[in-house]
């Protein structure tokens, strides 16, 4: 039911243009159909507004450093299925004291062979 799933997906996005999940299942969407030119359009607007229209998850992203810091607790953080570890850094104004899981690939190699 590809058609009908893209067909939702696009019009999440009219309702809400900042919609990052959608694109990112748009971008997953293309990938599995073979359409990788498509995905990649899909995946850098997923990144753009994930990098200009997040600031309330960058704030507490700062935030979460901050107390964790501040109580010398390591700070350990993974990106979510299918994210970009360089929009997770963005989230940091200085990546120092933070240990990053990168998932990506992990989650895209396994998507070739299973189902999201």
């Amino acid at each position: 039911m590809y058609p009908q799933a893209e067909e939702m997906f696009k019009k999440g996005i009219e309702i809400n243009p900042n919609n990052e999940c959608a694109y990112r299942l748009l971008e997953l969407l293309h990938q599995l159909r073979g359409r990788h030119k498509e995905a990649e359009l899909y995946l850098k607007r997923a990144e753009f507004v994930t990098d200009y229209c997040n600031k309330i998850t960058r704030r507490n992203y700062q935030r979460l450093k901050e107390i964790v810091l501040k109580r010398r607790i390591k700070l350990v953080c993974a990106t979510y299925p299918i994210c970009s570890l360089k929009v997770l850094k963005l989230m940091f104004d200085t990546p120092e004291g933070i240990t990053f899981v990168d998932n990506e690939m992990v989650f895209r190699e396994a998507l070739k062979n299973a189902k999201y």
